[in-house]
């Protein structure tokens, strides 16, 4: 009997439950605590939501059989996805509490070897689009490492990649693969993972969040609080510097409904920039800030009104090689003044071709972001092809086309910028 099963949720990295009695099935929802086993302190509240198959989410069998099955759900009010590449924090911005940023637990890795009959009945590397592929090839980010080494699994066979895939290699299988499998950890324990789940409180109006970057190179005080229950359109928050004023680091967020449960509100955190090469002659290109000098402005008194800080479009044909499209036309990378970072002599970002057969989404998840602060709401980088010689400065903190000279060794260049927005 359903009534007479008790169940202990159990989160690694987070804590574990009581004991609890199952909901009732098609019923209302029962709240799950998280506790701390170490300090005994509730880190994260849960819901469980126990739904017969008929009306679970993505359940498609329809068998005589399926009708005594019964799926429990476990969710929580709020998810919080980092996909700015930094450890981020996060706390109650109301209660002021401590932070209640998940760390981040190891993770396994996992990659088929696939492997196709050639025309002598010999089997080569080949993936579902005819390409090698290598696990060992896999590269880890710098702050992640590999525990143990790659352990393999028996062969499966199938006509195709399409199809069902089983153990014995039958007649006409043209196909095979097998799973490798490796599990990577943090290399700093402390390390906070990129998903973290809130259960918010009790009262809605007071489900208010704040957040700040405590990566290596990049850190951050609070930022202004984030309401999250009220209907919060996309926007961009700045993130005031540890230690120098008027200085800031900005934060895209995106508010979205969970797919399969529209109760849960998922918010991610992108960095502001994301940066492209899609040139078809520059392998790598090299981007690095160019913060401008703020001169003060003498008052004059107009009649004329002003212009717009920027045109829509800069045609290339316009851009004269001793000036940049920017509004405020800065003479030469000679004005960039000097700013804090913990790598002074690498502040520049690599950009490697890019694929033009992707899509918008690939773009956001493959492209190089550009970690900087900033002293203005205007952004002006500049461009080079071997780190030595620079473009002029020109902006990316408005939506534009337009183009600038490259210097190379051939001479110059002019190459199309195109700044748009993902969301």
């Amino acid at each position: 009997k359903l009534e007479e099963i008790q169940v202990l949720v159990w989160m690694p990295g987070v804590g574990a439950s009581e004991f609890l009695t199952l909901p009732p099935v098609d019923g209302d929802a029962i709240k799950v605590h998280l506790t701390d086993p170490q300090t005994q302190q509730r880190r994260v509240k849960s819901y469980a939501v126990l739904k017969s198959s008929k009306n679970a989410s993505g359940f498609r069998d329809e068998s005589i059989l399926s009708s005594a099955i019964n799926t429990l759900y476990l969710y929580t009010n709020y998810i919080f996805i980092n996909k700015t590449g930094l450890d981020m924090d996060f706390r109650h911005a109301m209660t002021g509490h401590r932070s209640f940023t998940m760390k981040q637990i190891p993770v396994v890795v996992e990659i088929f070897e696939n492997q196709r009959k050639n025309l002598s009945k010999e089997w080569e590397a080949s993936d579902r689009f005819g390409r090698p592929k290598d696990h060992d090839a896999i590269d880890l980010p710098d702050k992640w490492k590999w525990s143990g080494e790659w352990i393999s699994s028996d062969w499966e066979y199938a006509k195709d990649f399409h199809g069902g895939f089983h153990s014995n290699c039958l007649q006409g299988d043209h196909v095979r693969r097998r799973k490798w499998t490796r599990v990577r950890e943090a290399k700093d324990e402390k390390m906070s993972s990129t998903v973290t789940l809130f259960g918010g409180t009790t009262k809605p109006i007071t489900n208010k969040i704040a957040i700040r970057l405590m990566d290596k190179h990049v850190q951050t005080n609070w930022s202004n609080t984030i309401p999250l229950s009220e209907a919060v359109a996309n926007n961009v928050i700045s993130l005031p510097h540890l230690s120098i004023k008027k200085t800031f680091f900005d934060i895209s967020v995106v508010f979205e409904l969970h797919r399969l449960f529209p109760s849960i509100k998922v918010i991610k955190f992108y960095p502001r920039y994301i940066s492209v090469n899609l040139t078809t002659r520059h392998r790598q290109l090299y981007l690095r800030p160019s913060f401008q000098k703020k001169e003060k402005k003498k008052k004059r008194h107009s009649l004329m009104p002003r212009r717009a800080s920027m045109p829509a479009r800069s045609p290339i044909s316009s851009i004269d090689r001793t000036t940049t499209p920017s509004p405020d036309n800065p003479s030469s990378a000679s004005n960039s003044e000097s700013f804090p970072y913990d790598e002074k002599d690498d502040v520049s970002r690599e950009l490697p071709l890019f694929s033009k057969n992707v899509s918008p989404t690939d773009e956001m998840n493959y492209g190089i972001p550009l970690h900087w602060f900033n002293n203005t709401a205007k952004c002006y980088v500049e461009c080079s092809a071997d780190r030595k010689q620079w473009s002029n400065p020109f902006p990316i903190h408005e939506i534009a086309q337009y183009g600038f000279w490259l210097p190379t060794e051939d001479g110059e260049e002019i190459i199309r910028v195109q700044v748009d927005n993902f969301f």
